[in-house]
């Protein structure tokens, strides 16, 4: 009896690492055809592309919880983005990134100073339409303020807790997806026969991304610097 039990757990965890590694090959897969398809428009010319980079704060919170500074948690944020102008005022846009998610909090079985970390490594893709103007408000010629709203989509990438200097997975208990409203405010000045982007987006998790609290939603502020090329 033990030793079937033993074979059978030997044989889910082989299980679930196959799994883990032909979904990891997936993503690679999905991402080298976003990489080649976004090189193929660009040659038809009225779409921008570039990098950003910054970094981000964030919160996991239930909704009509205000936050405090001991939720908060530092994160990166890095990836590209794709711009389709419709016309001089008008754009529709993708800045598809890595982005570090999560929140702290007090562990209740510590002592009161104990603070545990959570964090959640996603791929966000998000999809915007964003007015812009320039010299219509008195700015130089190129340079403008835009904004841009629309919904992203995430792919969970890996979610962990240090607790006492030991991590801990948490993929087992979190949805492999996250959804929500995305928000930019920025502003955008040309160098040479590119441009500079100085911005501040604000995203607002909308769906249950943890099967231990199903109240719990992201909530995320990033600054930005952008360059297009």
């Amino acid at each position: 009896m033990f030793c079937f039990y033993a074979f059978r757990k030997k044989l889910n965890y082989k299980i679930n690492l196959r799994k883990g590694k032909m979904k990891n090959q997936f993503r690679k897969i999905i991402l080298i055809v976003a990489i080649l398809a976004l090189l193929v428009i660009k040659s038809f010319g009225q779409i921008d592309l570039g990098v950003k980079a910054g970094i981000n704060i964030s919160s996991q919170l239930e909704t009509g919880v205000s936050v405090s500074g001991d939720d908060l948690i530092v994160g990166l944020n890095v990836g590209g983005i794709v711009r389709y102008h419709v016309n001089e005022w008008l754009a529709i846009k993708s800045d598809i990134s890595y982005i570090q998610k999560g929140r702290r909090y007090r562990n209740p079985f510590e002592t009161s100073t104990t603070i545990v970390p959570d964090r959640f490594h996603y791929l966000i893709i998000p999809l915007k339409a964003e007015i812009s103007t320039g010299e219509r408000v008195g700015l130089d010629k190129g340079q403008k303020l835009f904004f841009a709203a629309g919904p992203y989509y995430g792919f969970l990438l890996n979610a962990e807790r240090k607790d006492n200097g030991t991590n801990t997975s948490l993929n087992g208990t979190t949805e492999n997806y996250d959804y929500g409203l995305s928000l930019d405010l920025g502003f955008e000045f040309p160098v040479k026969n590119h441009s500079v982007t100085f911005g501040a987006n604000y995203e607002i998790g909308l769906s249950k991304f943890a099967e231990y609290d199903n109240e719990l939603r992201n909530t995320t502020i990033s600054f930005n610097v952008g360059f297009i090329f």
